[in-house]
């Protein structure tokens, strides 16, 4: 039975989005591929985090090593400053900008935390340290939670879940939201310290009024499995619609599920649909998955559209999902007849040879799937 019951993610539980004015992260085996706009709680930066000067040179300078290395949701960034995501950083280019800044503004926090940035992306990640617990030492909120997240991933050391925690946990005592998210993330895998559902909902729970909506997101789950709190669909649903107001495209992905099964709202395959389509707007691909799913086996008053289907899922395939990857290839028959062949032939149009369009998935069909994955 070819029928689908669920949103078509790798994990949806668990999943933290970018940790503002930190090593952006991935802290569960999910695509969190949209950046989400994080409140930072009640930490407020004080005056004198940010050195302003009547000196065009120096202000020219400060601004380079902004421009290159300032992280997008640190609260310190001068007004018109986005900021670079972690894994878009150059780091050479920055290290050289932000290493003039600091000689302009040797007492600038933010410089200094951009230059660690910096020297992270460029392979000095025991620099990095250094400068990041000199600047944890004065109380700069934005590189305690870089140092959890630098033990988290293991960036100039080795990965040590223990050690994020303390340093998320101390970013988190200060108000920081963000750092909260991971810390309720950590107590809920178990993760340096002893897995404690109550635990992982009470900082999930600060971490959503500081306006975390991974944190939202991951409330929804708990209320949903039962975990710490008696399962209750409608109040998970609740959390899922919150997290996706706020702009957690997992979250969409969730509130489409919701809607296609009956989960805590009536079945609605339209509306699951309308949310699924906003989440893969956003980049989400289990729900570019799920809508492939959802047009080869129809159901929830959807109708079932193989070139709907084909389109979605090679487009998933395209993002790098791997489970959609691993269904066509291993589990082709899961899929109708008319789907296989609008894959193979939406396959042929793209530039891959899968052979004929006959719905068999051969050897042919298979290295053009495998091909479609490799190029994204």
């Amino acid at each position: 039975m070819r029928a689908f019951h669920g949103p078509f993610l790798a994990a949806a539980l668990l999943t933290c989005g970018p940790v503002s004015a930190g090593i952006d992260l991935i802290t569960a085996p999910v695509e969190a591929t949209a950046p989400i706009d994080l409140d930072i709680g009640d930490y407020t930066p004080s005056s004198e985090t940010v050195i302003r000067s009547e000196d065009p040179e120096k202000t020219a300078l400060l601004h380079e090593c902004d421009v290159k290395a300032a992280h997008p949701a640190n609260p310190d960034n001068p007004p018109g400053v986005k900021g670079v995501v972690y894994g878009d950083l150059d780091g050479p280019r920055a290290l050289a900008a932000c290493l003039k800044a600091l000689e302009a503004a040797p007492d600038d926090l933010r410089i200094r935390y951009q230059l660690a940035r910096a020297k992270q992306a460029s392979g000095q990640g025991r620099g990095a340290i250094a400068d990041l617990r000199a600047l944890a030492d004065l109380d700069y909120v934005p590189a305690i939670n870089n140092l959890g997240a630098t033990y988290q991933i293991g960036i100039g050391v080795p990965r040590d879940y223990q050690k994020a925690l303390f340093w998320y946990e101390k970013a988190s005592e200060m108000g920081f939201a963000p750092s909260m998210a991971v810390v309720a993330w950590l107590y809920h895998r178990g993760l340096g310290t002893d897995a404690d559902a109550g635990q992982a909902m009470k900082w999930y729970r600060k971490a959503a009024e500081g306006g975390s909506a991974s944190a939202m997101h991951n409330i929804g789950h708990l209320y949903l499995s039962g975990q710490s709190v008696e399962a209750d669909p409608v109040e998970a649903t609740r959390w899922f619609r919150k997290s996706a107001n706020n702009g957690f495209a997992q979250g969409m992905t969730m509130v489409g599920w919701s809607y296609q099964v009956g989960s805590g709202v009536s079945v609605n395959g339209k509306r699951a649909i309308e949310w699924y389509e906003k989440a893969a707007e956003a980049g989400e691909v289990g729900a570019m998955a799920s809508l492939g799913a959802l047009f080869d086996s129809g159901g929830s008053g959807v109708r079932t559209q193989p070139r709907k289907s084909a389109e979605w899922l090679l487009k998933a395939i395209g993002e790098g999902h791997e489970a959609t990857r691993a269904r066509l290839v291993d589990n082709p028959e899961s899929l109708s007849r008319a789907t296989r062949r609008a894959v193979q032939a939406r396959l042929a149009r793209m530039g891959f040879d899968p052979g004929p369009a006959d719905g068999v998935f051969g050897t042919g069909t298979r290295a053009a799937l495998d091909q479609a994955f490799k190029a994204q």
